[in-house]
């Protein structure tokens, strides 16, 4: 349950986290995500959801296969003074 197409890198600060969303928002410009399940533990909320979009542009080298993907995965954030501090991203890439 990891991308096994981007390299693994820490992202800091908001911008970062933007131009990562926005890589796979101009490949899938159709990006819809439901949100399966959303939990919450002391400082930390999971929220499990699946990702739906049509590859329609550039996805890192990748030239568009207008096919229809379906990916499930899982967020877990950790809050920090009721901020978002630190964000883990799991999904799987072999749908």
């Amino acid at each position: 349950m990891e991308s096994d197409t981007i390299p693994q890198k820490t992202l800091v600060g908001r911008d970062a986290a933007r131009q990562f969303f926005l890589v796979y928002a101009r490949a899938f410009p159709d990006l819809h995500f439901d949100i399966e399940q959303m939990l919450t533990a002391g400082d930390f909320v999971v929220v499990r959801w699946t990702a739906t979009g049509t590859h329609r542009g550039d996805l890192m080298g990748l030239p568009p296969t207008n096919k229809r993907a379906v990916t499930r995965g899982c967020s877990v954030t950790e809050y920090e003074n009721s901020r978002p501090s630190h964000d883990r991203i799991y999904w799987d890439s072999g749908n």
